[in-house]
Parts: structure tokens; C-alpha cells; sequence
């Protein structure tokens, strides 16, 4: 356990709309999170386990802060509804955490032989070409004036941020718009 990670890659996509999640009540779903959060710290990860063997749910119950029989008709929701599974010793466990957990073992093992093999004979920054550029002949590169309007704001764009941020705050306080005009001067000196 003191190679895991302090979080649980939680995917709000999947949790919104995974149908079987879905068709649980949210007492259920509830439980749920509670649970894989313990499941994220077991001994065998994805696994309702203590020290290797079956949990107990009433202590699990205990543990998480629910009523023991909510807890339990919570957990027979989530395996009835194929959320939650049970192996063949009866260890409950989340099989979307177990498969999650051995895709990331296998992604931090091949990450510390190099990375992806196909990937590594490719080069990603080809050499520089040797053939000497003429810049008189480029047609895409940027005149002096067109650089030094790319680093002046555009007044119409400047007003709609502004209209757009007086909706969402209010007014704008006048020194705080003082500031920002001083930073953006500022900042142009340093150019």
C-alpha cells in the first residue's frame, strides 16, 4: 500500500452515465463511493478485504458511518445491478477499479522500460533541413507592422471582455481596471 496513490482516478463521465450505476438508488451510489474509497486503500486493490481475507460488512458499516443493514441492502443493490461483483470466495470487489488499477500497472511498467516500442523508433523532432532559407522568398513571414499589432489588443474585443465581465461581477471597480491597464503596460515595456 505505501506505492499508492493518495487519489482515485474518478471519471464524472462514467459516473453519470453508466447505465447500471444509473439504475441504483442513490442510497446505493452513495454507498458506492464510500466503498471504493476503501477499496482504493485494501490490502488486494478493488478488493473489500482485511489483511487479505473476507470484510465483514457490519464493520465495514461501522467504519464508513452507515447503518449496518442500510449498508448491506446498499451493497446488495450494487451487485445485483453488476456494479459491485463477488469472486469465488465471496470478496466483494469493484471489477471497473480492478481493471482500472491493472491497465495503470501495466502502463507504469512499460512507462519505465522507455514507453510504447513502436513509438520509440520514431523520432518525434526531425533533424533540421540542410536547405538554406531565403527570407526575402517566404510569402508567410510577418511584417513589422502586422508584429507589432499581434501584441496590441483589438478595442473591440477589449470592450466585449469587458461587458462580459461586468454581467458576471458587476461593476468593475475603476482601480482595478487602473491595475490591470499598469500590468498591461507594463508587460509591454518588457517586450
Amino acid at each position: 500500500m505505501a506505492d499508492r496513490d493518495p487519489w482515485i482516478k474518478f471519471r464524472p463521465d462514467y459516473w453519470l452515465t453508466d447505465p447500471e450505476l444509473r439504475s441504483c438508488s442513490g442510497r446505493a451510489r452513495g454507498a458506492l463511493i464510500d466503498t471504493m474509497c476503501l477499496l482504493h486503500y485494501a490490502s488486494s486493490y478493488g478488493f473489500l478485504t482485511v489483511n487479505g481475507t473476507k470484510a465483514d460488512l457490519n464493520a465495514v458499516a461501522k467504519q464508513l458511518v452507515w447503518r449496518p443493514d442500510t449498508y448491506r441492502k446498499a451493497v446488495k443493490e450494487l451487485i445485483e445491478k453488476g456494479v459491485l461483483d463477488e469472486d469465488e470466495n465471496g470478496i466483494i470487489y469493484c471489477p471497473r477499479m480492478v481493471s482500472d488499477y491493472k491497465k495503470r500497472q501495466v502502463g507504469r511498467e512499460t512507462g519505465a522500460l522507455g514507453g510504447n516500442p513502436a513509438l520509440k523508433a520514431k523520432t518525434l523532432n526531425p533533424p533540421p533541413s540542410t536547405t538554406p532559407v531565403n527570407p526575402e522568398t517566404e510569402t508567410d513571414k510577418e511584417t513589422d507592422k502586422e508584429k507589432k499589432q499581434r501584441g496590441k489588443p483589438n478595442a473591440d474585443a477589449l470592450q466585449e471582455f469587458k461587458e462580459r465581465m461586468t454581467s458576471v461581477i458587476g461593476d468593475i471597480p475603476p482601480e482595478m481596471i487602473a491595475r490591470a491597464q499598469d500590468e498591461t503596460a507594463r508587460d509591454r515595456r518588457r517586450q
